[in-house]
């Protein structure tokens, strides 16, 4: 299985931090399987306002639909980072 680990207002939009996938499936294909049971997951989806990690390794929106993730990934879906200095 692929652990699926979501933070901040993901979390708070599913009611629950963690979610677990079978292998084989992309990145993309649980962003909209997310964004289905979830509205506001949706909306951040269509803004492109979302990074995706697998495995602590950042996902280029490029790749999204390309790699499969294999058992025991673990991928991560948090908002984008902001601020400065």
């Amino acid at each position: 299985m692929v652990v699926v680990k979501l933070y901040l207002y993901f979390k708070e939009a599913a009611g629950r931090s963690e979610f677990e996938f079978p292998e084989g499936v992309t990145p993309m294909d649980v962003l909209e399987e997310l964004g289905k049971r979830y509205p506001a997951i949706a909306r951040a989806i269509e803004r492109n306002d979302f990074i995706v990690l697998v495995n602590g390794v950042p996902v280029p929106d490029n790749d999204l639909r390309r790699i499969r993730l294999k058992d025991g990934d673990i991928m991560e879906l948090l908002p984008p980072a902001s601020g400065g200095f």
